[in-house]
């Protein structure tokens, strides 16, 4: 595949496109008044704070507030206070502590909790009661039967070989008890004594009774519980209760409760209001541009993305992109990072284009955003909130350094200055590459000449032909995307009509993805493919789909076609769409796409003038003045209208065409 970059740069906008075999694969354009702010770094400040909502609303210099989610929120406080709120030190030091205190706790009780839903989940599989151990104790001041569950027997694992071979009815000696077992609730002789070394049973009441056993504190490992079901802890108790419920197995139902036991964990440990208030000061990075009537959304975690590594200061994390599919390549790059670990804190993601790299390529690019984290660090401590701190790159420099690569043959720029600025931005990252940075000096302007302009136009169109005749349509709407595909004038080669829709279809995909990827389309997609019959058919516009998507570097899921015949496809949308950049909402509808018919407005005017009868006794004629399209229609199709007026008032009607008012407005003078 043939590659080359088209840059367009004037004093108001620059555009860049990216060609593929000489046809139009993607297009960015960015107005010098509107820049954008993805990937920003500001100092910023919390004006409001939402527990309900688990979010939080931020100050950063914007017109509307940046919404900041909670687990898009620094969780190491610790960190985040000493970093950029060095006046509350001694608390962050102090919370910190309680943390290191609690995490052995928590994490004890998570790794037991687990260990019995799985054991538990594992007895359910299996289908049988839970097998029961007895111990019979003949003195009258202990129960009949201690009741062990299996789960119980198996915990105890430190049960001497003399125990486990007692007969029915022999009583343990205290010595031969193991200090594992949780004897502490069970009542023994009065010569006995607990594991511990305390008495058990001192003395007896009048009858010579043994004492009340106290009732036994609640273990873990006395009973098995998952998530509300506690098993059965007595024979007695378990013939009580029945056999267990049903629940509901298969990997469906397992994702539920995993996402919901997430979710719940979460939520217990971390509160938006227990690590934000109002007016504190945080240094966050946008993560998504303003889209529509929403503000920014912004993340704590910051990302600095380099030419072959991408450094996370805040993330404890290390990893290689996907992409690179050599197993022996991504060991290699792994170990280059951790091989540097000692001069860098966080995380580090490794980009495809570190794939056979140099090592010294990596170390020098790690080097340069450790640097200038510690740069973004010192300005943040001098400036107050809202602040810019850092900002990303222009969009050239944004592109070259994310998509320029060896595919491509050349980079096309019709500016001498822009020329200059982007033959020392290639010299930094590829050396080896300058000579293919090209300047156009030819008068036709380079878009013309490459046909690009022609094609923006046509992206601002919703329906889409196909070279066979068949049509897309596209239609934007503030929740989803929807692409309905059609045949036309596409009437098939053959006497088949399931390979007629097949090849529709097939023709489709490559289309939509086209323009999914050129208008920038993102957030869920719906597609409406022609309905096929043949399951061998609907794969094969699944796999086409999945090929073509697999090129757009944009993250997106496809799910597969539901009952109705839909697929719905997932993508990463991070700025506005090309049509929200270059279009405006239109004056004369208000963005419906959709005005009263003329008939309509016609009887909206008989219904006001009803309303209205008896404010025209003092007259003998009332003017009606419309829209021209409206006044023609009054005096030939819905002549009727005016006769039942004059019927109603008893006068005449004098019709007056006016064309600046709205086709659906119209005033009534008497």
């Amino acid at each position: 595949m043939i590659k080359e970059m088209i840059v367009s740069t004037t004093v108001l906008e620059t555009k860049v496109a990216i060609l593929e075999d000489d046809q139009l694969a993607e297009l960015y354009i960015e107005r010098n008044r509107y820049r954008g702010i993805l990937g920003n770094i500001y100092k910023g400040k919390v004006t409001k704070v939402l527990p309900g909502m688990q979010s939080a609303f931020v100050n950063i210099g914007l017109e509307k507030d940046a919404f900041l989610y909670v687990s898009d929120f620094i969780e190491d406080l610790e960190e985040y206070d000493k970093v950029f709120t060095a006046a509350e030190e001694q608390v962050a030091k102090v919370m910190a502590e309680i943390e290191v205190q609690e995490r052995p706790q928590r994490r004890d009780r998570d790794r037991d909790r687990r260990s019995d839903r799985g054991r538990w989940r594992e007895r359910r599989e299996k289908q049988e009661p839970p097998r029961l151990v007895t111990v019979s104790f003949p003195s009258p001041g202990v129960p009949d039967g201690w009741v062990l569950t299996a789960e119980t027997e198996r915990l105890a694992s430190g049960i001497p070989e003399s125990l486990q071979r007692l007969q029915p009815g022999e009583i343990p000696s205290p010595a031969r008890l193991p200090t594992s077992l949780p004897m502490d609730s069970v009542a023994l002789p009065q010569t006995q004594e607990r594991v511990d070394g305390s008495p058990v049973c001192e003395s007896t009441d009048s009858n010579g009774a043994a004492p009340e056993v106290d009732r036994p504190v609640a273990r873990e490992s006395a009973a098995l519980t998952d998530r509300g079901e506690t098993m059965a802890f007595s024979e007695n108790e378990l013939k009580a209760r029945g056999s267990f419920s049903a629940r509901r197995r298969g990997p469906a139902a397992r994702r539920k409760r995993y996402a919901a036991a997430r979710h719940t964990n979460r939520t217990e440990r971390q509160s938006i209001d227990d690590v934000l208030r109002e007016g504190q000061e945080v240094l966050v990075q946008v993560a998504k541009e303003p889209i529509g009537k929403k503000g920014a959304r912004v993340t704590s975690h910051i990302a600095l993305p380099g030419r072959y590594l991408v450094y996370m200061p805040t993330v404890d994390h290390i990893g290689v992109s996907r992409k690179i599919a050599s197993e022996g390549e991504r060991i290699r790059l792994k170990e280059i990072i951790l091989k540097n670990r000692d001069i860098f804190g966080g995380g580090v993601i490794v980009r495809t284009a570190a794939e056979d790299r140099k090592e010294e390529d990596l170390s020098n690019d790690l080097k340069f955003l450790v640097r200038l984290w510690e740069d973004i660090r010192s300005r943040s401590e001098k400036v107050s909130a809202p602040a810019l701190i850092h900002g990303e790159l222009n969009l050239v420099q944004r592109i070259l350094r994310d998509h320029f690569s060896f595919e491509f043959q050349a980079v096309r720029v019709d500016d001498e200055s822009e020329y200059q600025r982007i033959v020392e931005f290639v010299d930094k990252i590829y050396p080896n590459m300058v000579h293919r940075v090209k300047l156009y000096t030819k008068e036709i302007p380079i878009y013309d000449e490459y046909g690009i302009n022609a094609e923006i136009d046509k992206l601002l169109q919703p329906k889409i032909w196909l070279k066979s005749g068949g049509y897309i349509v596209i239609n934007q709407t503030e929740a989803l995307v929807s692409i309905d595909i059609n045949t036309g004038k596409f009437v098939g080669k053959g006497n088949s009509l399931e390979e007629t829709i097949t090849r529709t279809n097939l023709e489709a995909v490559k289309e939509i993805v086209k323009q999914i990827r050129l208008r920038d389309l993102g957030g869920i997609i719906v597609i409406d493919f022609i309905d096929m019959d043949e399951r061998k058919n609907r794969k094969r516009v699944m796999e086409a789909l999945s090929l073509e998507l697999s090129r757009d570097k944009a993250p997106s899921k496809i799910l597969e076609f539901n009952e109705f015949g839909l697929v719905a496809i997932t993508r990463k949308r991070v700025k506005q769409s090309l049509e929200r950049t270059l279009c405006q909402p239109c004056i004369y509808c208000g963005g419906s796409g959709m005005v009263k018919s003329v008939a309509t407005t016609c009887y909206s005017i008989y219904h006001e003038i009803e309303k209205m009868k008896g404010t025209f006794d003092g007259s003998d004629e009332i003017m009606i003045r419309v829209h021209p399209e409206v006044a023609r229609a009054l005096r030939e199709s819905e002549s009727a209208v005016v006769e039942e007026i004059r019927h109603l008032l008893k006068k005449d009607v004098a019709i007056k065409a006016d064309p600046s008012l709205h086709i659906e407005h119209f005033n009534i003078v008497a």
